[in-house]
């Protein structure tokens, strides 16, 4: 116990070491440890050790312990969140530069729809499901735009059969994941909107009041921003959200 507690501790002080790089030494600042404009940005990391980093993260978000794939799943978000900011210093970690990043986790999710998935599986494709949302939460069109095409195509078909996962864990964060595609709606989730509006459906009796909630978020953002794609099912989607409310 000791151990996973001091592994996640320093997932999380990578993390913030990663998306706060340090000045260049005497670099003036102002009064909040900011670089003064025309004297340069923060130090980058060298290739070799932005290699090792990003192997140790996409290596942890698979690990067996829910607390180290918790850190490692949000040190990957944020460092690749910061490095849209943050350009030169954490390039290494933008999407377009971490080609790997999207198919692994798309591995993970595809070995763990697996009937015969082992519990390592089990667990990896979690990790991943959880990578993925944070992703989708900070930086949609980013990994929309810049993630390897062929992976991005294939993740929503892989998100879809996740929602039949036994596991509620599972069923939450592809159901999340999904919605999370709804403002950038890249064309695999129009190609599959029956199969994501028959996902919904077949969810909204679900035991987890958790998953029911993410149901009815689905429901909102397709009413706020896709109604087309709604109106043939308007009758039905109203007396759900009655029976939800």
């Amino acid at each position: 116990v000791m151990w996973n507690t001091l592994r996640q501790m320093a997932g999380l002080l990578l993390k913030n070491a990663l998306v706060t790089p340090p000045l260049p030494k005497n670099t003036p600042t102002d009064a909040l440890g900011r670089p003064l404009p025309g004297h340069g940005g923060r130090m980058a990391l060298p290739p070799d050790a932005a290699a090792e980093i990003k192997h140790g993260l996409l290596r942890c978000i698979a690990d067996e312990e829910t607390a180290v794939r918790s850190s490692a799943s949000t040190a990957i978000a944020r460092c690749c969140t910061a490095a849209v900011a943050l350009g030169k210093s954490l390039g290494a970690f933008a999407v377009k530069q971490w080609g790997e990043l999207l198919p692994f986790l798309l591995q993970c999710i595809v070995a763990g729809n697996e009937e015969s998935a082992t519990p390592a599986e089990d667990a990896a494709a979690m990790g991943a499901l959880v990578t993925l949302r944070k992703l989708l939460e900070d930086i949609p069109n980013c990994l929309s735009r810049d993630a390897p095409a062929s992976s991005f195509q294939d993740m929503v078909p892989a998100l879809l059969r996740s929602l039949r996962c036994p596991s509620e864990g599972r069923r939450k964060e592809a159901l999340a994941c999904l919605n999370c595609f709804i403002e950038p709606m890249p064309g695999s989730l129009v190609a599959h909107m029956n199969d994501y509006l028959g996902g919904l459906s077949a969810l909204a009796a679900d035991p987890s009041p958790s998953v029911r909630r993410l149901v009815c978020q689905g429901i909102v953002a397709m009413l706020n921003s896709r109604t087309e794609y709604l109106q043939p099912h308007m009758v039905s989607i109203a007396e759900f959200m009655l029976r939800a409310t």
